[in-house]
């Protein structure tokens, strides 16, 4: 195939085009690659565009020219590493790809990395598609959330696998789409109170077991629930109900899939080189080279393009542990040290922090949170103090830390209490939102329920309500996996459906109706989300769980009546007159208890008004006399303290 000269080709974009994309500073570079229609010409031209910097050629096919190489080249743009072409046969729902001539003298044939749709499966081809139009109408939403103080609100966060989650009760289609579960889900987030629903990944991708964590479309709704409309609608219908949506994105790594992004012209593109850079050993993935500005531009515009147009309202950035650390899961010796010979990922960190500077300057009120696991110091603090600059990050630690204590049988509980106590110790050195995700109910590590120790599902369900209760006391946003508000027995499966039958039996229905409790109790109470980052406000009042497994802590506010005491009793046997500090005089309530039978406890409350003591304890001059459910968690509030 013969090349006109660099400066020459059927195309009006000349080198200057892509002179922010080669800068790394391009934030809609997907506005210039891929397919689009051309301006002012007749019929259907359109223009192709890919960045394939090590190609000998590169050929458009796809069903306008019966998959014929030699029909549509592409050029390249002088030094730019972009070929592009003007084609005037396709039309939208054809399909696409590019032919590649690779260095070595073979031709791969690659999606289009910019595709905003792609093929049914098995086909991976890209679509031609126009920029999707919709009528949206969460403008008061939008508004709304642009002057929130997001950290000082309330954050309850029902994190979803769309495909698996339908609920043959409020849902009566057998098949899940964007459209199909908008009013379904609204109705249920409505009645069990979460504020917000974190979509699991829904970029393309071709394998359904990786939950949409191996992307191949950083661009594309993926084709399984519907078309780019469809979604918009989803997010809209959730907005105009008064429900946020955040949207998981990974920037990690990406599959080796032959038709993506991997050696995307015969050479390591948006990969590092060198495979101990450029091979995830977890995952068996490729990881995105930080260093090329291109990449950047290209991840960037992608994170953008989902908050642009689909008003998404937050980012979960996956794994960001293994951006930021070279050794990230490598044995000695099986890793590249940085420039300064340390083992930090200079550029990867380098790419957080223009990230979520991006986000922040161009969407304000959008949430950006950090699923990161070790103690990387400053995720969340700003980046002109050297932190990466996200907004939140999941508190692994807490997760772990709690779960060991309570997954733990009660008679061998005093070994793992430090582990309770622990995250006070370090949960001011981040702002935090405590997650019971998806990562902790698959891989045979069992469902919320299944975890709990006891002989049967009766017992599990009260360890369970009592950890939820003492989960929603704890400084911080609050985020829970689908099926785990209602106690699923078996593991998560993305194959079938949640198990909404179990809601017909009495400690699945409690379970259910404690969250529902626990949300409103959150979204009410002035003190905890308000406080929830302000450190000084926790104290402890029994940290040692002493020969009872009873622990107790404080959270306070500037105002004295929205106090709230958070007392577990995490015990097989019942506790009477059990002593607890307050600060107050005065008549004090118990707000909620897990084990209230409402709830499907042991409990009536019948009288919960109590008076407090002029007696000393746990350093306060007044204090309340306790009796205590086994495996139990309640909340005390001076009387007429919000409930």
């Amino acid at each position: 195939m013969q090349m006109p000269p660099p400066s020459s080709g059927p195309t009006r974009m000349g080198p200057e085009t892509f002179q922010a994309f080669r800068s790394g500073y391009d934030v809609s570079i997907h506005e210039k690659l891929g397919s689009h229609p051309v301006p002012r010409t007749s019929g259907r031209a359109r223009r192709f565009s890919v960045w394939a910097p090590r190609a000998l050629q590169v050929s458009l096919v796809g069903d306008f020219n019966g998959w014929n190489r030699s029909i549509d080249p592409l050029f390249p743009l002088a030094d730019t590493g972009v070929w592009s072409t003007v084609a005037a046969g396709p039309k939208a729902g054809d399909r696409y790809q590019y032919a590649i001539l690779c260095p070595d003298q073979t031709r791969v044939f690659k999606s289009d990395p910019c595709a905003t749709r792609f093929a049914n499966l098995p086909d991976h081809s890209s679509v031609v598609s126009d920029r999707f139009q919709f009528d949206w109408n969460d403008q008061d939403w939008l508004q709304r959330r642009a002057s929130c103080d997001w950290l000082t609100t309330p954050i309850s966060i029902y994190e979803l696998h769309l495909g698996s989650w339908r609920n043959p009760t409020i849902d009566s289609s057998h098949a899940t789409s964007y459209r199909s579960i908008a009013q379904p889900l609204v109705n249920y987030l409505k009645d069990s109170g979460f504020t917000h629903v974190l979509l699991m990944p829904l970029m393309e991708h071709p394998f359904d077991g990786s939950w949409g964590y191996q992307v191949t479309g950083y661009f594309a709704a993926t084709h399984r629930y519907g078309c780019p409309r469809d979604l918009a609608s989803l997010v809209d219908t959730l907005h105009r109900h008064g429900i946020g949506v955040l949207f998981d994105w990974v920037p990690a790594h990406f599959p080796k899939d032959e038709f993506g992004l991997w050696r995307f012209d015969g050479s390591p593109v948006y990969e590092y080189s060198a495979v101990r850079e450029g091979e995830h050993p977890d995952w068996g993935t490729a990881v995105f080279d930080y260093n090329k500005p291109q990449v950047v531009s290209f991840l960037i515009s992608s994170a953008l393009y989902w908050l642009r147009e689909f008003h998404f309202d937050g980012i979960r950035v996956d794994a960001v542990a293994s951006m930021i650390y070279r050794d990230y899961s490598r044995p000695s010796g099986d890793w590249v040290p940085n420039v300064k010979g340390g083992r930090d990922n200079l550029e990867a960190i380098d790419f957080l922090r223009t990230l979520n500077t991006e986000i922040g300057e161009r969407h304000p009120g959008v949430i950006r949170m950090a699923e990161e696991s070790t103690a990387w110091n400053g995720v969340t603090a700003p980046v002109e103090a050297g932190g990466l600059g996200f907004d939140l990050k999941w508190n692994l630690g807490w997760m772990h830390d709690s779960l060991a204590y309570f997954t733990t049988p009660v008679p061998a509980r005093k070994r793992t209490r430090s582990q309770l106590t622990l995250p006070a110790l370090y949960q001011e050195s981040e702002r935090y939102c405590l997650p019971f995700s998806h990562d902790e109910v698959v891989h045979l590590k069992g469902s919320m329920l299944a975890k709990m120790p006891g002989p049967n599902h009766r017992i599990q369900a009260d360890h369970l309500r009592s950890l939820y209760t003492w989960m929603w006391a704890w400084p911080g946003k609050k985020l829970l996996f689908m099926g785990s508000e209602f106690g699923q027995i078996t593991e998560w499966s993305n194959a079938t459906p949640l198990q909404w039958e179990l809601l017909r039996t009495p400690p699945h229905a409690g379970i259910q109706r404690l969250i529902r409790r626990l949300n409103a109790f959150y979204r009410d109470h002035p003190t905890l989300a308000a406080t929830d980052h302000d450190h000084s406000t926790f104290e402890w009042l029994q940290g040692d769980g002493g020969e009872s497994e009873t622990f107790a802590f404080m959270r306070r506010s500037s105002h004295p009546r929205h106090t709230l005491v958070c007392v577990g009793h995490f015990s097989d046997t019942p506790l009477n007159a059990m002593p607890i500090g307050i600060p107050s005089a005065g008549p004090w309530e118990i707000c909620l208890d897990s084990s209230w039978t409402d709830f499907q406890g042991t409990h009536a409350p019948l009288s919960t008004t109590l008076s407090a003591r002029s007696i000393p304890h746990h350093h306060h001059a007044f204090s309340l006399s306790l009796d205590l459910a086994p495996r139990s968690t309640l909340y005390l509030c001076p009387v007429a303290s919000p409930r």
